[in-house]
């Protein structure tokens, strides 16, 4: 995992934690694009869309 990628985690996991998951889900997306199978990510990902009411 590169740099770039874990700032974006790091920056998704703050907006989490400040339940800005809107914002969490931007950064979290833009990490899978390149990592599509990096399961924290994933994870964090359902968490915010459970929290949003999307399936």
């Amino acid at each position: 995992m590169n740099e770039r990628a874990e700032r974006l985690i790091q920056d998704a996991r703050e907006a989490f934690d400040r339940r800005d998951y809107v914002a969490a889900l931007a950064d979290l997306r833009e990490v899978v694009e390149n990592h599509p199978h990096y399961a924290d990510v994933r994870q964090l990902m359902g968490l915010c869309l459970s929290f949003l009411g999307q399936p």
